[in-house]
């Protein structure tokens, strides 16, 4: 029995990269065959170093083939491609019977052409200049696109308390233009707020905070 997944698509919100998938029918959904093996087909226009670290990340022989492992899989290739110039890549993960209890999951890539970044636009702020924005980005037009680089746009964009959301969005992806428009969605906080922040993590210290805060002090994000 065959199985087919689609992984393709770019979004980024609140801090997270979203793969679009698509998936056929599986009556054997809740049964987790072993991988027999990975096949990568149509990823050589990946630089072979980076083709190497894709092949060592991907399920090894024996692991158990669960909807987790395959959706990692997806995300994972789809991501690297992303991530060496080609926005518009698609990933095709199918199953194939290897024998009993093994199945051989197949990755297949269309890169589709290779982008560079292009124009941004800004929505959605109001007090907030374009040029604070701009300047926590961490690509400029004209560069290879990179997936990585909105993710750290966006990181950096929440770092400065500004804003209830940022979306980062790659435009006009069905005409998939070589010049990579970037669209990005703002939601700004109240300028007279109570921040309410409750940190904690593994070692470090649990502390929680209250303070009347002014955000964007006329409205030049002092």
């Amino acid at each position: 029995m065959m199985r087919a997944s689609r992984w393709t698509g770019l979004l980024l919100m609140a801090g997270a990269a979203i793969g679009c998938r698509t998936m056929a029918a599986n009556p054997m959904a809740n049964v987790a065959a072993r991988v027999a093996e990975v096949r990568l087909i149509g990823f050589d226009a990946l630089p072979p170093e980076v083709l190497h670290a894709l092949r060592d990340r991907l399920p090894k022989p024996g692991v158990a083939l669960t909807e987790n492992v395959e959706q990692a899989a997806g995300n994972l290739a789809v991501e690297t491609l992303q991530n060496h110039g080609y926005p518009y890549a698609e990933v095709h993960l199918t199953r194939e019977a290897a024998g009993p209890g093994l199945t051989r999951l197949l990755v297949s890539a269309v890169p589709g052409p290779i982008g560079y970044f292009g124009r941004t636009d800004i929505t959605g702020n109001k007090h907030v200049d374009d040029a604070i924005i701009r300047s926590r980005l961490a690509y400029q037009p004209g560069e290879l696109f990179r997936r990585s680089a909105l993710e750290q746009s966006q990181q950096q964009l929440g770092a400065l308390q500004l804003f209830k959301s940022v979306r980062i969005e790659a435009a006009r992806v069905d005409r998939q233009p070589a010049d990579v428009p970037i669209l990005i969605t703002v939601t700004e906080q109240n300028r007279w707020r109570w921040n309410l922040s409750l940190g904690y993590a593994a070692g470090e210290r649990l502390g929680i905070e209250a303070r009347l805060a002014n955000m964007n002090f006329l409205g030049g994000a002092r």
